[in-house]
């Protein structure tokens, strides 16, 4: 789950060895850094440690055949979060490392 991934709206997201554990940290918005802890199969909880006030996602990473990662994607843990934070939109690509950034 390590690696660059990338949306075409927020940019590149780094998940990064933090630790004993893994990193988050969207490289266009400085705010969004924190932790993502392992929930069950291939999934995590971002756990914001710098922008509190926006909503605990899920992670959903989906797997390719020969166990590469093909996608993520994000959701919000609670029903509540209001539509305007465009969690359900994101569909994170893993980004190859020679590739320039966004």
């Amino acid at each position: 789950m390590r690696g660059c991934y990338r949306d075409p709206w927020y940019g590149d997201i780094a998940n990064e060895k933090k630790g004993d554990g893994l990193g988050v940290r969207f490289t266009h918005t400085p705010a969004l850094t924190g932790n993502l802890e392992h929930w069950q199969q291939d999934t995590f909880v971002a756990r914001w440690a710098t922008a509190p006030c926006w909503p605990t996602p899920i992670s959903l990473f989906s797997l390719n055949p020969d166990c590469t990662i093909e996608r993520a994607q994000m959701r919000a843990v609670s029903p509540l979060t209001g539509f305007s934070f465009d969690l359900q939109d994101m569909v994170l690509k893993p980004v190859a490392k020679n590739a320039a950034p966004y």
